[in-house]
């Protein structure tokens, strides 16, 4: 199987008033300074989606998401992780024996390749999801990877 490229690079979401010279740095990501490709290589720079936590992930998504390298729903699965949850050790935590650690790192690629995976055997000819998990995929291929997207 293999992944498709990311094709869908848009320009981020902005407020109207934006003068495109003030907007914050997030996840590390300055986008004042530099086009797409300088900026996905300073945000690939310091970033491993093999090695990163779920506090990590969720800041990740959203610089990704606020560069236009995510769709708002590619965003919204990615950004939401169930550890970072106060009642996870009440809920999800008690049905499958784990405890939250959402400092521990760990492997957002196989993670993420497991989900679609697991998709494309049960989806049920569900497209929508299946384009959704290739995109974030691809996403973070492209970042270990230290490739800009589109490239």
């Amino acid at each position: 199987m293999t992944i498709p490229t990311v094709s869908h690079y848009r320009e981020a979401p902005r407020d109207p008033g934006w003068s495109g010279t003030e907007y914050p740095a997030i996840g590390g990501l300055d986008r004042r300074f530099g086009p797409p490709a300088m900026r996905f290589r300073a945000l690939a720079a310091h970033r491993d989606p093999s090695r990163m936590s779920a506090r990590e992930m969720t800041e990740l998504s959203l610089a990704l998401y606020l560069d236009g390298l995510l769709r708002f729903d590619e965003y919204a699965l990615l950004a939401v992780q169930p550890e970072l949850h106060p009642d996870f050790n009440r809920t999800i935590g008690a049905i499958t024996g784990q405890t939250a650690d959402p400092d521990r790192p760990r492997d957002f690629i196989r993670i993420w390749a497991e989900r679609l995976d697991f998709e494309h055997r049960h989806a049920g000819g569900e497209t929508a999801v299946l384009r959704r998990l290739e995109g974030i995929l691809a996403v973070l291929r492209h970042l270990c990877a230290r490739e800009p997207v589109g490239a």
